[in-house]
């Protein structure tokens, strides 16, 4: 069967945006580790992270899930041994490469970090302070692969309203587990409640969750208009489409003024309906689907990985060199960083992940830009 091409416009410049989120909060953060001045507070730099990290798992439910539906509707069936397959040879070559590299360049490890890490439990390990700091984005791929145990089966389990009660009863059992987990087995302040409230923190199921629920509504107002709700239609009224963006940058804007707690569920809720729309528009964003972004989009998992290797070498010679350029100084990590990582991320696409990812067509039922 011939695959089917399947293109959602403005999605590589979301991630593009995203991963620029990640660079800018860890510039920050490890600029003070190496003794610089930093530009923003530390929970400006938290805030820039968390977002960029939530829009990855927002995206990552909402695509996964409704390219599965689209298999589906394509095939008649989701296989599941070929999404393993197909996740396999996108994610696992480059993750554990940089396991390899960052285990090999960093002291103080130890081999019950590389066990969880070689299994995808990089999450735990983050909670627990056991990855070596240059390699401690895989936390949220061990999510995501965690994510992908169970995802596809409830997909596969029946049509659009079917998987979004699937997908609504799994995010009642995780904050059921984490009720009993926090509040019955463990007493407040006590270190195994310190250590499970952060994994569950990390391990953000409901934020995928979320992107695979307004994938089932996308999946509706698309192909089976007939059969759409009115909640999904809703996802795609023109005040919608304007109203959202401007209360996610609302609440971005009252976090970072102290105004509001910071929430990776309410941030997911927000975004949704803004990636739903995005994701729906034929003639695409001028921004988001220009070439600069849709080719750092396109590279964003390897620079998302990678970049805090040419970071660390900026801020070491910065340091070490004792490079004072007043108010230069800034523009200049921030430059050599972007670069060296944008740089590092292409070869690491074009010439080590792209063999891997002709490899993963062959397994593909539907095709799209990887």
């Amino acid at each position: 069967m011939a695959s089917k091409n399947i293109y959602l416009p403005n999605l590589d410049g979301i991630r593009a945006l995203a991963v620029l989120f990640v660079i800018v909060s860890h510039v920050e953060l490890h600029k003070e580790t190496f003794g610089l001045a930093t530009s923003v507070t530390y929970e400006q730099h938290k805030m820039l992270g968390g977002t960029g990290v939530t829009i990855f798992f927002v995206l990552s439910g909402f695509l996964i899930t409704y390219l599965l539906f689209e298999e589906k509707n394509t095939s008649g069936q989701v296989v599941i041994r070929n999404f393993y397959l197909r996740r396999m040879l996108r994610i696992w070559p480059l993750f554990f490469l940089v396991l390899l590299v960052g285990f090999s360049i960093s002291s103080g490890w130890s081999w019950s970090a590389v066990a969880l890490s070689i299994f995808f439990l990089t999450n735990g390990a983050f909670v627990a302070g056991m990855l070596p700091a240059i390699i401690d984005p895989i936390w949220s791929i061990g999510v995501e692969e965690q994510f992908y145990l169970f995802q596809p089966h409830l997909v596969k389990s029946g049509q659009t309203r079917r998987v979004a009660i699937n997908f609504l009863v799994v995010i009642f059992l995780f904050y059921l587990i984490k009720y009993v987990c926090t509040r019955l087995l463990f007493p407040v302040g006590s270190t195994h409640y310190t250590l499970v409230t952060s994994l569950f923190y990390f391990t953000r199921f409901d934020c995928m969750m979320i992107g695979g629920l307004g994938a089932c509504a996308f999946y509706e107002f698309r192909q089976l208009p007939e059969r759409a709700t009115f909640l999904s239609t809703s996802f795609f009224r023109p005040w919608v489409k304007y109203l959202f963006p401007l209360l996610l940058l609302a609440y971005l804007v009252l976090y970072i003024s102290e105004k509001v707690p910071f929430n990776h569920q309410l941030l997911a809720l927000l975004f949704l309906p803004v990636v739903l729309n995005l994701a729906n528009d034929p003639k695409g964003n001028g921004l988001l689907e220009s070439w600069p972004f849709k080719e750092v989009g396109k590279v964003s998992y390897g620079l998302y990985l990678l970049h805090k290797f040419p970071l660390y070498l900026v801020l070491w010679a910065f340091t070490n060199w004792q490079i004072e350029w007043g108010i230069w100084n800034n523009l200049t990590i921030y430059a050599f960083t972007l670069l060296l990582s944008l740089l590092l991320a292409r070869v690491s696409f074009y010439y080590f992940e792209k063999p891997f990812l002709k490899l993963k067509s062959r397994f593909a039922t539907l095709t799209r830009p990887d």
